[in-house]
């Protein structure tokens, strides 16, 4: 009997999703029926008739095995009402195949399953008749692919012929695009990759038009992935306004050794070949010994704004090119040498940098670990071409410091002093500065508590943190000497609230204050302005804040502290009904964040600045979002100017879930961000869409 059941096992094989054909099996084989009927050469398991192997599974109504044929079939029962039930499946991990009746024979290698269905990668496919006739490879009459899980699917795509190279591709020619029932497109083949790794294979273009491009095709090309180590992507996008654009991306990497990407387009027009360039290469030499290599060259200044697709590129109008070679060591210290360019497209201006050099050696130690001595080397050497014409620069500085932190009772010491010396070639001008400084800092932290009983409210407690620092500075020559002090205090009240052994605290409100005095011989006006920092949060969703700068002089003399710059700012922000929405919708208002908002949420902030002597300004912004239902999602968000009292930009979202479908409206009616955008797309498939938009930008 075993021996039979054996043999049905290439029915599993040569149907399973996976390609597991031509391997050797030698576990045990099990099986199950309510009844075991053997006539001659017949053998039948009748009634939740079920087989194992190891992870593979068929189970049925009926499982019948031709011993003289070596022919293997599996169908459902049907009762007296012609109803039928147990229709075969076979499953393997988490993947199943169904039908109404599967047939396999075990000396051609050949299977069939008739009304076939099964799921791979969130896509569900059916199929008439599925013939297995070579390995590897199934032939489908009939076939249909969807991620609806509806029965019928609200869409569906269907050919009536298609060839299945497992873990491979679908062949299909032709394919009809059926919208429930009604046929809307036709194409005369179509390629779906079906592997579930990274693998070569053709892109998806992308549809669509926009005020600044027209009418465009994108990403029409093909995906080169010969290895896990490199990849190379070629593809060609047609503008209406811009013309054709190639392009390629080479990447490659080798875990803990390199990484990097090289990536190009260019641009026929009348006026010439046009291109832009990005290069980026990281290497370790060894662990503390690394290159890097990053670039961005053009052909032209407004190639980047005129050409490439992505708004954030067009805005880039500083390119920077850098080679660096670091070496690293112990205890803080290393060594590096690099070359660079900086072209500053707005204003036809380059700079170079050859090279860039730095050194600074490892701390050392000073009265038990508490000092640390520092030295370093820095020369830098610079060209410049601005409006045809050549500069150079040569800045060579070496500093030595010391440095520390100290513990004296409560009170924290930072001594720290340091020497730099620097020569400065400009041309065939020569100068030179030497500079000392030196600094001690004292802060310490005093802590209040009041225990209060009221209600759950436990105790009130005052964090004071206090700090003063002297610093001075200077050359050689005696007037070039700097003295100030600064000092600053800052206040913490909290709370504690709740029984147990799991208070909450709260952040009650935070103050704080700083201010300076200048010890310089000559200064006129000694006292800096006091800066004053106000901060509370009474609740979560409430946050306010309050700047303030005082200063101490009216024209050159003293005076009562008065008010020189105040800047207010609160944001209110509430939600709820549940996790923040996932959609791939974004605010077009400067300024809103819709990030995180539930289902319904309200954002609300208002900020004022004022100087004395200038004008005041007023912002609000805010958002507003409901889903009223489970399928729609509205939002409303603003920026609005008080102070002009006019309004800068405002958008409306109204979002629809169609089940595998999704709709979205987005429209702004003001604003640098003017127009509107909708687009009808399915979820699993969001490049097949349709969209209208209408954008100045």
């Amino acid at each position: 009997m075993d021996k039979f059941v054996e043999k049905s096992l290439a029915l599993l094989l040569a149907l399973s999703p996976l390609p597991l054909w031509g391997s050797t099996y030698t576990d045990s084989v099990r099986y199950s029926a309510r009844e075991v009927v053997v006539e001659g050469s017949r053998v039948d398991l009748v009634g939740d008739a079920k087989m194992w192997y190891k992870d593979l599974s068929l189970s049925a109504g009926k499982i019948t095995i031709f011993l003289d044929r070596d022919l293997l079939v599996a169908e459902g029962l049907e009762d007296s009402s012609g109803k039928v039930s147990q229709t075969p499946v076979l499953s393997q991990g988490g993947e199943r195949l169904e039908g109404v009746r599967m047939v396999y024979n075990f000396r051609t290698g050949r299977g069939a399953v008739w009304k076939g269905r099964t799921s791979f990668q969130k896509g569900i496919y059916r199929g008439e008749k599925v013939v297995r006739s070579e390995e590897g490879v199934l032939y489908v009459r009939g076939g249909t692919y969807t991620t609806c899980d509806r029965d019928p699917p609200h869409y569906r795509f269907y050919s009536p012929r298609m060839k299945v190279i497992l873990d491979d591709k679908v062949i299909a020619r032709p394919v009809v695009f059926y919208l429930w029932n009604f046929p809307v497109l036709r194409l005369p083949f179509m390629i779906f990759p079906i592997r579930k790794h990274r693998h070569s294979g053709w892109l998806r273009p992308h549809y669509g038009s926009t005020s600044r491009e027209g009418r465009y095709i994108r990403n029409v090309g093909y995906y080169f992935a010969p290895s896990d180590y490199w990849d190379l992507k070629l593809r060609a996008d047609v503008y209406e306004k811009v013309g054709l654009v190639l392009s390629s991306e080479f990447r490659y990497a080798l875990r803990y050794r390199l990484r990097g990407s090289l990536r190009g387009s260019w641009n026929w027009r009348k006026g010439g070949r046009r291109w832009d360039l990005e290069l980026r290469h990281d290497q370790n030499l060894s662990p503390r010994l690394k290159f890097m290599v990053e670039g961005h060259f053009v052909s032209d200044k407004d190639y980047l704004r005129q050409v490439r697709f992505d708004p954030v590129v067009r805005m880039r109008r500083t390119l920077r090119s850098t080679a660096t070679l670091t070496q690293s060591w112990g205890g803080g210290g290393g060594f590096s040498i690099s070359l660079g360019q900086v072209r500053y497209l707005d204003r036809d201006e380059e700079r170079y940098t050859l090279p860039s050099i730095s050194l600074s050696l490892p701390g050392h130690a000073l009265a038990g670990r508490k000092l640390y001595f520092r030295p370093s080397l820095r020369a830098h050497n610079s060209l410049f071409l601005s409006e045809g014409r050549w500069s150079r620069r040569t800045d060579i500085s070496g500093s030595s410091g010391l440095s520390g932190s100290l513990r004296w009772g409560w009170v924290t010491l930072s001594p720290s002093a340091r020497m730099v010396g620097r020569a400065l070639w400009e041309g065939r001008e020569f100068s030179h500065r030497e500079e000392v400084s030196a600094s001690l800092g004292l802060r310490t932290t005093i802590y209040g508590v009041f225990p209060v009983e009221r209600g759950k409210l436990r105790a009130v407690r005052h964090v004071l943190r206090p700090s003063i620092s002297v610093k001075s500075s200077g050359s050689w020559r005696p007037s070039s000497w700097r003295a100030s002090v600064s000092a600053s205090l800052s206040n913490l009240f909290q709370t504690k609230w709740g029984r147990g052994r799991n208070p909450r605290k709260l952040d009650l409100i935070s103050l704080s204050f700083s201010s300076g005095y200048d010890l310089s011989p000559g200064a006129s006006r000694r006292l800096s302005d006091l800066r004053t920092s106000i901060r509370s949060s009474p609740f979560r969703a409430l946050d306010l804040r309050a700047e303030l700068r005082h200063g101490f002089y009216r024209g050159d003399k003293l005076s009562w502290p008065s008010l020189k710059e105040l800047s207010l700012n609160a944001s209110l922000r509430v939600s709820g009904g549940g996790k923040p929405s996932s959609g791939r919708e974004s605010s077009w208002v400067p300024g809103v964040d819709v990030s995180g908002m539930g289902p319904w949420g309200l954002t609300l902030s208002g900020y004022c600045r004022k100087v004395v002597g200038g004008e005041a300004t007023f912002w609000v912004r805010g958002a507003a979002q409901a889903q009223p239902t489970s399928k729609w999602r509205m939002r409303y968000s603003f920026n609005y100017d008080l102070g002009k009292r006019r309004m800068v930009a405002h958008e409306i979202y109204i979002y629809r879930d169609l089940h595998c479908w999704e709709a979205s409206f987005q429209w702004s009616p003001s604003g640098m961000r003017k127009g509107y955008y909708f687009v009808l797309r399915i979820k699993e498939l969001p490049e097949i869409k349709v969209e209208k938009r209408k954008r100045i930008w």
